[in-house]
């Protein structure tokens, strides 16, 4: 927890998320170095809670997280810098610390932000309101990213517990722009991020973000606020709006441990032949990724 003086205390634990997801009937997982669950419901990827939890199991552990498991295929976390230096991946995750304001931000990121202010309403907004309302802004987002419009990801039984927030940006009563966040303890992550094409040139993206991140921390027990860990797929222009927007590259290093029968797919022949495709597609990231797979915890 933020242990700075006057700072309040989280009242989004840990266990306090563990016992919403799995009263929704997602599968939590209680190892040795702590909780797992499975973040994309397809359950082929395993990854640790709280989100921002940095970890260096053992063997022994990841076995058993596999067992528990069964359709899951990786594990995939985060360790300290320096923790395993053979099986991972120098990487960073996008964080943003107190104190937060337009300061932080380029004089071109804080015009815009401003403009955006101006322009639309800030406030937050029901998961029902992003089901009624967000259509345009999560296919037009979908889109730019080159991926077709799917579900939401998100329901409007989040309602329900406050862990989990949602924001929007209004312009002429138009839903223009939102997020969703979840706070576990002393951290906020940023989900999910959507905003519609017709009204990019008012700057709501950045002007909701602002406005969220201010809000955030004036709660007085926010520590942290993420984006996320490095992508293994990009966007590219990601990175440079993270950075406009006072978000920092702090390291990890990430880690992908196999599940022994997914490995005997995963020889050296079959990620030789993918890796020149990769790399004519411009996909550097994923390379790396491929490159961690060959080389990471054989597992258990």
């Amino acid at each position: 927890m933020f242990a700075e003086k006057n700072i309040s205390i989280s009242p989004w634990p840990t266990e306090k998320v563990v016992r919403f997801l799995e009263g929704r009937g997602q599968r939590v997982i209680r190892a040795a170095s702590g909780c797992w669950h499975e973040p994309y419901g397809h359950g082929r990827i395993v990854m640790p809670l709280p989100v921002q939890r940095c970890v260096t199991p053992e063997q022994s552990e990841i076995a058993e997280v596999f067992r528990q498991a069964p359709a899951a295929w990786f594990l995939r976390y985060a360790s300290d810098p320096g923790g395993e230096p053979l099986n991972s991946l120098d990487s960073f995750r996008w964080v943003c610390r107190p104190p937060y304001g337009l300061e932080k931000l380029s004089a071109n990121i804080r015009h815009n932000v401003r403009r955006g202010l101006r322009r639309a309403e800030m406030r937050k907004i029901t998961f029902r309101e992003i089901l009624d309302r967000g259509w345009e802004a999560h296919s037009d987002t979908m889109r730019r990213h080159g991926e077709k419009p799917g579900g939401f990801g998100v329901d409007a039984g989040l309602d329900e517990y406050g862990g989990y927030e949602a924001w929007g940006a209004f312009v002429d009563d138009s839903l223009a722009a939102y997020t969703v966040t979840l706070i576990m303890d002393d951290w906020a992550h940023f989900l999910v991020a959507r905003s519609t094409d017709r009204h990019l040139k008012r700057y709501p993206n950045n002007a909701l973000l602002f406005f969220v991140c201010e809000r955030l921390f004036e709660r007085g027990y926010i520590a942290a606020a993420s984006r996320g860990f490095e992508s293994v797929k990009g966007p590219e222009g990601l990175e440079s709006y993270n950075a406009s927007m006072g978000f920092r590259k702090e390291p990890v290093q990430q880690v992908i441990a196999v599940r022994p029968s997914m490995r005997l797919l995963l020889n050296r022949y079959t990620i030789a032949a993918a890796l020149p495709v990769l790399k004519l597609l411009g996909a550097n990231r994923a390379t790396r990724m491929l490159r961690l797979i060959r080389t990471g915890p054989a597992s258990a």
